[in-house]
């Protein structure tokens, strides 16, 4: 209560199996709980937590950089579009697209290419592809060879009950079920009007419908990946006695949902070793079993606890769909997220009145190509540098809630190398002289006896090596350039 500077805090923790038929009468917490003050702002918060989360059974495969099992293609990929392939048009405007940013490699999240009418429309009898499958698999493979990899969407979570399929498996019984034994959720107003119910991912029957579909993409027409909308975040209880799970409480969503996801990526590796998966919404129970994750709330904060946590665990995509904002799409790029599924990328390349936001997007992405990427892919978040000078507060309005933030930003990272990549973005269409500085080390290890080459990144002149400087804490002075990203990289000098 701001009024009162006090903060009210809470607890719950569901009993397992609460909803059986048998009584519960005894409970024990699963680990151990700690409360209680500590020195220090968001960073530190986030540091304190860190020390934990990485010993959690999620963060078992270690870092992106030490796992076997993350695809290398998207390690380096920059950008994400929102993408179709349902006819030749939709097929233009990726290929429109990949020329425009000038990278060798972008993954298209693709919908439109069921055959239903609606997205959700029959759902899950997405096959035949709207395009037939011969003509299906050789644009995929095509769209490959130019270095567009293909991610189709599928719902994870709900199943048309007008289709013959559900009807013919008597897949109501396998529904997130009520205490009645009813399905609890259906859905009329996702889907052009159709009546979707939710499953249970405890099933053995959705499982299984899920892996048909993901095998038949990855495997018979070799799509480099699946995204699973719905089923990460949309929990709910269930109370079917007959799935074989505890019937209300306790870790029922996650555990059920990580056996489904690892299933998936075990059966869909087999096929394909260098596959990906990602889904809707980032989840840290997860980050083991999804290769990225789409977020759309993420860049809009001043504490990006999750990345300061699991920057170098785990990528996250997104920003907010179709922004026009510059200040989203260069905060999704200061902290490391993946550029993109913004939806109007073509727009940004085509539209003169937008030309500024392609200019900027563009240029993000290079840097992130030729640069940045092992720092902002595979690097640990460190503390922000400290930026002074007569900046003015920016408003980005958003979903959420208006975010405000000085003009100009930045970003640090350690890479798998030991080296630190720091980057600087004005917002703004006008020029900044800024001061910066930061401890070098805190977390990177590299103090004031060390001597550091430091290389920088520009759009135009490509890499070049700068200067030398001293570690420890550094402070510069720069001129920040309308809409002008610094680049750097600090590593001990031969």
């Amino acid at each position: 209560q701001v009024d009162q500077g006090t903060t009210r805090y809470s607890v719950a923790h569901p009993v397992l199996n609460f909803a059986a038929d048998k009584p519960v009468h005894t409970y024990e917490l699963p680990g151990d709980c700690v409360l209680g003050p500590f020195a220090g702002d968001w960073f530190d918060a986030a540091q304190l937590y860190r020390k934990w989360a990485i010993t959690a059974p999620w963060a078992h495969k270690g870092p992106i950089h030490q796992r076997k099992d993350y695809p290398d293609w998207l390690k380096r990929t920059p950008y994400f579009t929102i993408g179709a392939l349902g006819d030749e048009n939709d097929i233009t405007l990726e290929y429109a697209k990949h020329k425009f940013y000038d990278v060798p490699q972008h993954v298209a999240h693709t919908y439109n290419y069921y055959i239903m009418q609606h997205q959700d429309d029959k759902y899950p009898e997405h096959f035949p592809p709207k395009l037939g499958s011969a003509n299906f698999k050789r644009i995929v493979h095509e769209m490959q060879t130019a270095g567009i990899h293909i991610v189709p969407y599928v719902n994870g979570w709900i199943w048309d009950q007008d289709t013959e399929s559900y009807r013919t498996t008597n897949a109501a019984k396998d529904a997130i079920l009520n205490r009645d034994g009813k399905p609890s959720l259906i859905m009329t107003s996702y889907g052009g009007g159709q009546s979707l119910v939710g499953m249970c991912p405890g099933t053995k029957q959705w499982r299984d419908q899920l892996l048909k579909i993901s095998k038949e993409l990855v495997g018979r027409y070799g799509v480099d990946g699946v995204y699973y909308d719905f089923l990460t975040i949309h929990t709910s209880d269930c109370y079917g006695k007959e799935h074989g799970h505890p019937i209300g409480g306790g870790n029922f969503w996650t555990h059920n949902v990580r056996e489904t996801y690892a299933l998936l990526r075990s059966e869909m590796k087999k096929l394909n070793p260098n596959v990906m998966l990602c889904g809707e919404d980032t989840a840290e129970w997860t980050i083991d079993l999804l290769d990225t994750g789409l977020e759309m709330g993420k860049a809009a904060t001043n504490a990006p606890l999750l990345l300061a946590v699991y920057g170098d665990y785990t990528n996250v995509f997104g920003g907010h769909s179709n922004s026009l904002d510059p200040v989203i799409l260069g905060r999704v790029f200061l902290l490391g997220m993946q550029c993109g599924w913004y939806g109007p990328e073509l727009m940004y390349a085509n539209n003169p009145s937008y030309a500024h936001l392609g200019k900027l997007y563009r240029k993000l992405i290079r840097c992130r190509w030729q640069f940045a990427w092992p720092y902002l892919s595979m690097g640990r978040m460190l503390r922000e540098p400290t930026i002074t000078g007569e900046l003015p507060l920016l408003t980005s309005p958003t979903t959420y809630e208006d975010y405000r933030t000085k003009a100009v930003q930045a970003s640090a990272w350690m890479a798998p190398d030991g080296s630190v990549g720091i980057f600087i973005l004005n917002h703004e269409d006008k020029p900044h002289d800024i001061t910066w500085s930061i401890d070098l080390n805190e977390i990177a290890g590299l103090d004031a006896s060390k001597i550091l080459t430091l290389t920088s990144w520009d759009e135009d002149a490509g890499v070049a090596v700068i200067g030398k400087t001293q570690g420890g804490i550094i402070q510069r002075q720069e001129s920040m350039t309308p809409r002008g990203l610094i680049a750097l990289k600090l590593e001990v000098a031969p």
